[in-house]
């Protein structure tokens, strides 16, 4: 393989939208996270955000109309971002793949979740390139961010391994020819 294409929202990190919906709602009374993450996640207010159709503090300013909630900006960053923890072993495995192969992350994200992430965690700093949603403009399993994803890696698709969590995401990624394994973390 000449690159692996990883994405890094539970594969090198795991995260829970959850964690963020129920801090958020301890803190906007009477709304109930169930509610916070209907407006959000389901709407396409996240999506929006992801494919950088809209910055942080539109993000910040749609979901405060919504809730109508005071929160300063920048605690409402600390609590949407406070939702990833590192998994186990990961940065041995990023160090070992490294030394063979180009190490492309790709992934769904804004760009207040990367910013964090890079902040907290060092694995990030084996990887050559990123591929980000906000900044291409689409976001998996859409055709268009494994051509993005390519192109940065540089190599032809069978000389790639794609790893996801998302079976839709590795399934549509083998239809376009790039060898891909669903990703599951199994502790202890």
């Amino acid at each position: 393989m000449d690159a692996y294409l990883i994405d890094l929202g539970n594969v090198l990190v795991g995260f829970d939208h959850r964690i963020f919906c129920h801090r958020l709602a301890a803190e906007c009374r009477p709304w109930h996270e169930d509610d916070i993450h209907r407006l959000i996640f389901r709407s396409g207010l996240n999506k929006a955000f992801e494919t950088g159709r809209m910055d942080g503090e539109q993000f910040y300013r749609e979901v405060r109309g919504l809730l109508n909630h005071s929160l300063p900006l920048d605690r409402f960053q600390e609590i949407w971002c406070d939702i990833f923890w590192e998994l186990p072993g990961m940065g041995s495995m990023l160090g070992a793949i490294h030394q063979r192969a180009r190490l492309i992350l790709v992934s769904n994200t804004n760009p207040w979740h990367i910013e964090y992430t890079r902040k907290q965690y060092s694995i990030l700093e084996h990887f050559d390139e990123f591929v980000l949603s906000f900044e291409i403009g689409a976001v998996k399993p859409d055709p268009k961010f494994y051509e993005a994803a390519l192109k940065t890696a540089g190599a032809p698709p069978e000389r790639c391994l794609y790893l996801d969590d998302v079976e839709e995401n590795v399934r549509i990624a083998a239809r376009l020819g790039i060898p891909s394994a669903q990703f599951r973390f199994l502790p202890g």
